[in-house]
Order: structure tokens, then sequence, then C-alpha cells
């Protein structure tokens, strides 16, 4: 016995057309959302800024002398990302990038 094909479109209902839309629109803002550059929303940021470790300066210090009103720790440990650094030791003449507030 042979098998006879059969051409059936598929046909939405007018709910069904409405969850299309609505589900391609959620689809369209979160494409939106995720290409869109966040530093434009919050405007440019400033540069980082680059100083040279003295002698006597710790990073605590650096935090608080460039960063007086943010977390000391906080700042600590963007300073140490910014600079691949292991641990918290400086030492006199070190270049050191210092994040931006």
């Amino acid at each position: 016995m042979g098998t006879k094909a059969t051409n059936t479109a598929v046909r939405l209902t007018r709910r069904g057309r409405v969850v299309v839309v609505a589900f391609l629109a959620l689809v369209a803002a979160v494409a939106v959302m995720l290409l869109a550059p966040a530093s434009e929303a919050s405007g440019p940021r400033p540069p980082n800024r680059v100083v040279i470790v003295a002698s006597g300066d710790t990073l605590w210090s650096l935090a608080r002398q460039y960063a007086p009103g943010a977390d000391p720790m906080e700042t600590v440990a963007r300073i140490r990302r910014l600079n691949n650094l292991s641990d918290s030791r400086v030492w006199p003449g070190q270049r050191l990038v210092l994040p931006s507030n």
C-alpha cells in the first residue's frame, strides 16, 4: 500500500500570530541589548592613570590616595586585576595602572 502525500499548510489563529509576533519582538529586544555597547549609555570613561610606586607606597595607600571616596579593599582588588599582580607587594619604581574612577 502506498502513502498519499498531502499538502497541508500551517494555519495560525489570531492568538498564535500574537504569540509569534511577541516572541520575535522579544528576541529582537534581547539582541539589541546584547549588541549595544554598554559604555555609550554611561558616557565615555576616563582613561586609566599610570603611577610610579615610590618608597613606602603600598597598594592600600595608593588606593586611598587615588580613590578617596571608594572602598580601599575594592580598589586594591581592581589594581591587582589591572596589573596582573598575584599578591599585594609593590616595589619602588614599579609602574602601576590605576583604575579610572
